[in-house]
């Protein structure tokens, strides 16, 4: 399906912000090194998803089997108190 208009297929500086997180979030989830060709298809995936109008943060999580969540990651304290979870930000 091609874009409605050029604001359709148009990525400003918000949208390109949101594509990379979705990206990132899609990377860590799957275990998919940012770098790979795999990372690059997925990336022009989700950018024909803006082109096609769907630029809803929560709906392309979904799209992706993603939930709202941040992944999260094991923090040691220095002063070796155990390891707690922390959201990544």
């Amino acid at each position: 399906m091609a874009p409605r208009t050029f604001h359709d297929a148009f990525l400003g500086p918000s949208d390109l912000a949101l594509a990379q997180r979705i990206l990132d979030r899609i990377c860590a989830d799957r275990a998919i090194d940012i770098g790979s060709r795999e990372a690059g298809e997925v990336a022009a995936n989700v950018i024909q998803q803006f082109q096609r109008g769907t630029r809803d943060e929560e709906r392309l999580m979904m799209l992706y089997g993603l939930t709202g969540r941040r992944p999260r990651r094991r923090v040691v304290s220095p002063r070796g108190v155990a390891p707690s979870i922390r959201a990544v930000r």
